[in-house]
């Protein structure tokens, strides 16, 4: 793709979005945008041109165009939208500017985006780190747009931080990645109480993630039903995509158009299984310096209790690695009653207050693992959230996505392929020693990598010996389970193998397992 076809594609996509707006490009190596201190140049636009009073009797709004070169070969578009208020203050500032102007004209009017606002003046200025009156007072627009229409999948690691940057400086204008036809990914936060769940739906599955939908409707039933407490589990086999689901929900419902970008409000924190006090969680005082240790958890608190109006979501990653009642005691306390939760008895300023009321707009989530390595829950925690298995797949619909979002996929991703590894989970399932999405991607992965390079011609024997069958053990009640597996694995030996080698230990020992 040129540089010239993405330009017209993105100039589609927001006729598509915006049929009756007006807009006004920046493309030329003079107008081009680049970071100056303090904030960002947008662009270079002639304001004149622009029928102000039409588009106030229509109703339309004012786009302004640009994009960005990156490397390696990326452009990143970008365009602005002004209408109602906005664009009647970009008119006053343009009337300012040109009547100011030698020539009477505001021609050559340069955009600059600062966390303040956004700035319109006639002049060049190396730095706006402190905006001078010559650049008047700053304007807002009514939302910013971008997009990589010739990677549609995740930015690139360049292209993320110019997306963070620019949204950190539009502030509470909702910033949206453009897709085809005019669809957008992110957008304006909502409170997810009140949210419409078939839009918060629709951006979690344009995220890329993959739920059914009534496993997402439980989800944000379990965390909103309840004014004060929003507390819930995700439970179930690993790589089912729980973290996952409390991300995408976050990000859905905090405006975020890509799942790479980063969230201030959006807290992920792993749980050690070092964690035996409430301090691992909530900080103390260390009394050398006097100083407050704070952690990520006293963060995500202290910003959903000066910012009610937003939420703030947490996600205690592996939440029984550690035993729960030890470390989560306080926050369960305080958030079952109510109550403030306290933190310290310092009289001084340590850089955290005494305690803390707890918030409404606090939103955790723990995700949770059952195995040998972690901690069974106590009756006390499980009575005061909501635990939702996550453990049932889908797989021919993951699959489905799977090859949509990465068509490098596609030909592996086959009838053939599908319906055996949902035959390989169907046996499992009923011994709850199936697998999830996260091995379904990775033997999907691990195919066609081998098949590009001409390597493993058995690549999926391979994997389902190193992927699938490495979890396997068990009794006499399995005798079943590999019965079946060894009819469904007839055509790969190193698997068949290794299923007939456990076959026999149980036979022998009346238990088998993989790593013998």
């Amino acid at each position: 793709m040129t540089p010239d076809d993405a330009k017209d594609e993105f100039l589609t996509r927001l006729r598509d979005a915006h049929p009756e707006a007006m807009s006004s490009f920046a493309f030329g190596a003079s107008n081009a945008p680049f970071v100056l201190d303090g904030g960002f140049r947008f662009g270079l636009y002639n304001i004149d041109s622009i029928d102000y009073d039409g588009l106030h009797e229509a109703g339309n709004p004012l786009i302004l165009v640009t994009r960005i070169v990156l490397p390696p070969r990326n452009i990143l578009h970008l365009a602005l939208l002004f209408d109602g208020g906005g664009l009647q203050a970009v008119q006053a500032r343009r009337n300012v500017i040109a009547a100011a102007a030698k020539d009477q004209k505001a021609n050559k009017v340069r955009f600059y985006l600062h966390r303040q606002g956004i700035y319109l003046a006639q002049a060049d200025f190396p730095s706006i780190k402190d905006p001078s009156d010559e650049m008047g007072m700053p304007l807002s627009a009514t939302v910013g747009y971008f997009a990589d229409v010739e990677h549609e999948g995740e930015l690139n690691a360049v292209e993320t931080e110019y997306v963070r940057y620019l949204g950190s400086l539009l502030g509470g204008t909702p910033l949206k990645r453009l897709g085809p036809q005019g669809s957008t990914l992110g957008g304006a936060a909502v409170t997810p109480a009140t949210a419409d769940f078939n839009k918060l739906y629709e951006r979690i599955i344009a995220l890329g993630a993959y739920y059914e939908r009534p496993l997402v409707e439980r989800y944000h039933v379990a965390l909103n039903h309840l004014g004060q407490k929003h507390f819930a589990l995700l439970t179930g086999i690993s790589g089912t995509g729980k973290t996952l689901l409390a991300k995408a929900y976050a990000y859905s419902v905090l405006g975020i158009s890509a799942l790479n970008l980063p969230a201030e409000n959006f807290h992920l924190i792993a749980v050690r299984p070092d964690w035996t006090e409430p301090a691992h969680l909530l900080g103390y005082v260390d009394a050398v310096s006097q100083t407050y240790q704070r952690t990520r958890f006293i963060d995500a608190l202290l910003q959903a209790h000066r910012n009610p109006a937003r939420p703030v979501f947490v996600c205690l990653d592996e939440m029984n690695l550690a035993q729960p009642e030890h470390y989560f005691a306080d926050v369960l306390s305080a958030m079952e009653t109510g109550e403030s939760i306290h933190l310290h008895r310092e009289g001084q300023d340590i850089g955290v207050p005494q305690s803390i009321p707890w918030p409404d707009n606090l939103y955790i989530i723990g995700t949770v693992n059952m195995d040998e390595t972690t901690r069974p829950f106590s009756p006390k925690v499980l009575d005061r959230a909501n635990a939702i298995d996550m453990s049932e797949v889908d797989i021919p619909g993951y699959c489905a996505t799977l090859a949509a979002k990465s068509p490098e996929l596609a030909d592996v991703l086959d009838a053939a392929l599908v319906q055996f590894l949902k035959r390989l989970s169907d046996i499992l399932a009923p011994h709850r020693l199936h697998f999830g999405y996260r091995t379904v991607e990775e033997i999907s992965r691990y195919v066609a990598y081998s098949r590009t390079q001409a390597l493993l011609p058995d690549a999926l024997d391979v994997q389902v010996t190193q992927k699938v069958l490495t979890k396997l053990r068990g009794g006499p009640e399995h005798e079943s389970m590999l019965a079946d597996l060894g009819v469904a694995l007839d055509d790969l030996p190193h698997s068949m193998a290794t299923v007939k080698r456990m076959r026999d230990e149980l036979s022998l020992y009346e238990s088998f397992q993989f790593w013998r």
